[in-house]
């Protein structure tokens, strides 16, 4: 094929015959690849399938032996693994890089001034220097730009000059000089690309060009749009305009959570000169095809949110509004399960609950009876995308152990109690904040609820529900919150960051992203099944994965009957778009390196333990085997500061196995499958006892 490619570069042919040719090419030379596309045979060039730009951090993804590769370009990133391009050698790449160059900007400077790294393993260093090179580069990715040698150098340019730059380079350029004008010789051609991710300066694309054109008033500036996956790149000439992809090159947008065709989503890259690799890529870059083979950028896919920061309460009971179930039985089965497990959990349960206080009496009929009224609400539009079936089964599970008996034993102590609470909420289980609302309220106390903006619904049912008995629970999306004693934050690390700058006098306790895992021996496997599709596997005790020494394809094949049955008794509802992407990779890597079990709407995918990622996906399980204890500890080590729940059905763990004994210790909490995501009440929440946070002698 190298010799196709090379011919097609000089004089585009047609495009469709030689991209399917390649295509299976690949697939007989490329076994990650053929393993992955299985027997899919596409007759247009927009049906080859293509490859989540993720994989080349699990994948070598070459149509050559990888031992034999002289050349690696590395992903930039700023968290996490790298992405690795294997190449066996860059001739095609560098003839693709400069013929395209030449026919959208016309011959190059022979002189330059860099603002990229001149690391080996950058594709754009790469690019840069193959362009122009003897030019220095001002630039380090340990330092950033060394503004006033480049300045000086800008200025000392006597011939025409190729300036090569990210938007970020360019934004720290120019913010050491914000006045500067600097006219550059005849011909000179500032070439912007990237973002700014990672840094905290941003400029608009609009304020940079304007920035740029003020700053550079003679040269031409252009805009370039690559990635070390591609081995092609598109311009943008003047910059800002739509950017134009070479003859070798289609682009196709698809919706990001279906991967089908549609006017705008995430763009997928069919590029004949990623010969050696694979010739279709699928971004995370949301654009809009033009006609002409011209593409409009409108940014990033937004980044999924964290799928944890969020709580939900102890047992599950079947709520009423299942009794009706399309299909009873399958609902009982997992009833079933979870009744056992949560009699599993708590055999050694306190006998029984104190009576209340007199003064707490009161209101803790105030706040059942403002649960009774919140669940009588039409629930379904506030679930946040869940379906009918599991948004009644989330409001019921997390009432159900709001009893009186449970509210009186949250209260005993002594200890003056705190007046004004705000607790910070996250978007992903919508009844998180329940337990926290109603534990506060019985203790006396103010609370305001700050609700996310993108799904602040149920927080306000939440809020009516008990402002209606009488009780001072109040809801927004606004960032005031109402002059709080505590504050009880979920979210990012950003957002408790935040308020510990917004509000550095209030006691603050924060939870942040955590996850957690499933220990299995293959006893309780409707347990498991319940704890993947409870609240569609959001949630920081939702099971990221399921870790087994048992054997891992008649587990898998067994669990994926559960799932099959469970998303028939509770079915999937609506689902973040941002997660297909992901969605794609695990599948793909779980047929290139494992196995994979799936329906429409849910799969159990066997990976290697090397491959794990401690991000939980609706209705998808991850099966990683392990041999013993040790390794698991080994898989978790690195995650040790973000674990959450351990859920078992080994009746004698972690018995006297010191490298369980040890992982018991790093998990703030152990319950057995069923209950993953209906932990008991009262209760300590990742360390924190509940009941401190309302007490003025407590918290953390």
């Amino acid at each position: 094929m190298r010799d196709t490619i090379a011919a097609f570069l000089d004089q585009p042919g047609d495009f469709n015959r030689t991209a399917l040719s390649l295509f299976e090419s690949q697939r007989a030379n490329n076994p990650d690849y053929a393993a992955i596309v299985g027997k899919v045979r596409p007759r247009r060039w927009q049906e080859i399938p293509a490859v989540p730009v993720a994989l080349f951090r699990d994948l070598p993804l070459t149509s050559f032996p990888a031992a034999s590769a002289t050349t690696i370009f590395r992903t930039s990133g700023t968290t996490g693994r790298r992405g690795v391009i294997r190449l066996a050698d860059t001739e095609l790449y560098d003839r693709a890089a400069r013929t395209w160059a030449e026919a959208c900007l016309g011959p190059l400077p022979r002189a330059g001034i860099s603002l990229v790294t001149h690391a080996a393993d950058s594709s754009l260093g790469h690019m840069c220097q193959a362009f122009v090179p003897s030019m220095p580069t001002f630039f380090s990715p340990d330092t950033g730009i060394r503004a006033p040698a480049a300045w000086a150098a800008l200025r000392g340019a006597q011939e025409a000059v190729f300036v090569p730059g990210t938007a970020f380079a360019f934004a720290d350029l120019l913010a050491a000089e914000p006045d500067a004008v600097c006219p550059l010789p005849p011909g000179s051609i500032v070439m912007v690309t990237g973002g700014f991710k990672g840094r905290r300066r941003a400029l608009t694309e609009a304020d940079l060009t304007a920035a740029l054109r003020r700053a550079f008033p003679t040269a031409r500036r252009v805009g370039e749009y690559g990635m070390s996956e591609l081995s092609s790149q598109l311009w943008s000439v003047p910059l800002g305009g739509d950017f134009q992809a070479p003859p070798w090159m289609r682009i196709l947008a698809v919706d990001p959570l279906t991967g089908e065709p549609t006017e705008r989503g995430v763009l997928r890259f069919f590029d004949l000169a990623n010969h050696q690799t694979v010739v279709a890529v699928e971004t995370r870059d949301i654009g809009i095809v033009r006609p002409g083979n011209r593409v409009t950028l409108l940014g990033r896919l937004p980044g999924s949110p964290h799928r944890g920061c969020s709580l939900t309460v102890e047992e599950a009971s079947a709520p009423p509004a299942l009794t009706a179930a399309r299909d009873l039985p399958l609902y009982e089965h997992f009833t079933d399960a979870v009744a056992e497990a949560h009699a599993h959990d708590h055999a050694h349960a306190h006998s029984a609950p104190p009576a209340p206080a007199p003064a707490d009496a009161p209101r803790i009929q105030q706040v059942l009876t403002a649960l009774a009224r919140l669940q009588m609400t039409s629930i379904v539009p506030l679930a946040q995308g869940l379906g009918e079936a599991c948004a009644h089964a989330g409001l019921s599970t997390a009432i159900s152990t709001l009893t009186a008996g449970a509210l009186s034993e949250a209260l005993e102590g002594d200890g003056e109690r705190t007046e004004r609470v705000s607790i910070v909420c996250a978007q992903g289980v919508f009844t998180a904040a329940v337990e926290w609302v109603a534990l506060a309220a019985a203790a006396g106390c103010r609370v305001h609820l700050k609700a996310p903006a993108a799904a602040p619904d149920f927080l306000y049912a939440l809020a009516d529900a008990f402002a209606a008995v009488g009780l001072p629970v109040s809801a927004s999306t606004a960032r005031d919150l109402d002059d709080p004693d505590v504050i009880i934050g979920f979210g990012s690390d950003e957002t408790l960051a935040q308020l510990t700058r917004d509000w550095p006098r209030a006691r603050r306790i924060g939870f942040g992203h955590r996850f957690s895992a499933v220990w299995s021996i293959g006893r309780a496997l409707p347990g498991i099944a319940w704890d993947v599709a409870m609240y569609d596997t959001r949630g920081c005790m939702a099971p990221t994965a399921l870790f087994t020494d048992a054997e891992p394809l008649a587990l898998a094949t067994a669990m994926a009957d559960q799932l099959e049955m469970m998303n028939r008794a509770l079915p999937r509802g609506a689902v973040d778009a941002a997660l297909g992407p992901e969605w794609r990779r695990r599948i793909a890597l779980g047929h290139a390196r494992g196995t994979v079990h799936g329906g429409e709407d849910w799969a159990v995918v066997v990976l290697p333990p090397e491959h794990f990622t401690p991000l939980a996906l609706p209705r998808l399980l991850t099966i990683h085997p392990v041999a013993d204890a040790a390794a698991l500890r080994a898989v978790l080590r690195p995650w040790r500061p973000w674990l959450s729940t351990l859920s078992t059905d080994d009746y004698q763990w972690p018995g006297g196995d010191p490298a369980m004994i040890e992982l018991q210790q790093w998990f703030p909490r152990i319950c057995y499958p069923g209950t993953m995501q209906s932990p008991r009440f009262p209760r300590r929440h990742d360390g924190v006892d509940m009941r401190s946070a309302f007490r003025r002698s407590g918290g953390s």
